[in-house]
């Protein structure tokens, strides 16, 4: 990583609270790293420069930072190439984290990004969330489910219920106007017995673009 992307990622960072110090700073560069070497025998992202991977990955993941906590269990939901949840596990390595992928190249990827970064606690998993049989082994356990660019917010409350605790989250990463979604999942709100918690609006800096997080709670 050049120093004009070091600056971007450390700045960018910042305004969402956090300092990266030279630890996690190299950890990035590492996963970076990584990313690009794996990029030609695996389609991870349509990102091929390391300026928009910093940018609309890394930063883009960094954005939950500030809903979250230490010590939950997180699971990413069709975790591609690992964001969010490998850029919030190296800011908050107290995370319990479960990648949830159901493409084989990417969980070897995913596997072998754990080894690297020397990630506690993180296991990745070549599975697809509907299996009512995975669901059950690890039924109403997961904290928070989050989900970035995998489906729209109706399908994702009825696919991530299952795997919540009583007052679980999902944390569904969408684009500027998450409204008609919202609107639209009412239903599914009302039969899981959730509720949205919040809605938060966030600039990416440069040309990245808004986006939002709607964070969903529910009851079953």
């Amino acid at each position: 990583m050049d120093d004009p992307d070091r600056q971007l990622l450390l700045a960018g960072a910042r305004s969402f609270g956090l300092e990266l110090g030279p630890a996690e700073f190299n950890r990035f560069d590492q996963y970076l790293a990584l990313i690009q070497k794996w990029a030609g025998k695996v389609s991870l992202t349509a990102l091929r420069g390391d300026r928009e991977i910093v940018l609309k990955h890394f930063l883009d993941s960094l954005a939950v930072h500030p809903l979250l906590s230490d010590q939950l269990f997180v699971m990413d939901l069709g975790a591609g190439a690992g964001c969010p949840g490998i850029p919030l596990k190296l800011v908050r390595p107290s995370l319990r984290l479960l990648l949830l992928e159901s493409k084989s190249k990417k969980v070897s990827f995913l596997n072998q990004a754990i080894r690297t970064l020397e990630l506690a606690d993180t296991r990745a998993i070549q599975q697809r969330a509907e299996s009512t049989l995975f669901q059950e082994g690890i039924k109403g356990q997961v904290d928070v489910v989050l989900a970035r660019a995998v489906g729209k917010l109706d399908w994702l409350i009825r696919l991530s219920a299952p795997y919540l605790k009583r007052g679980g989250r999902l944390i569904a990463m969408k684009g500027p106007d998450p409204e008609p979604e919202i609107r639209e999942a009412g239903p599914i709100l009302e039969a899981f017995r959730g509720r949205i918690l919040e809605v938060r609006h966030y600039d990416l800096p440069e040309t990245g673009g808004s986006r939002s997080l709607v964070v969903v709670e529910c009851f079953t």
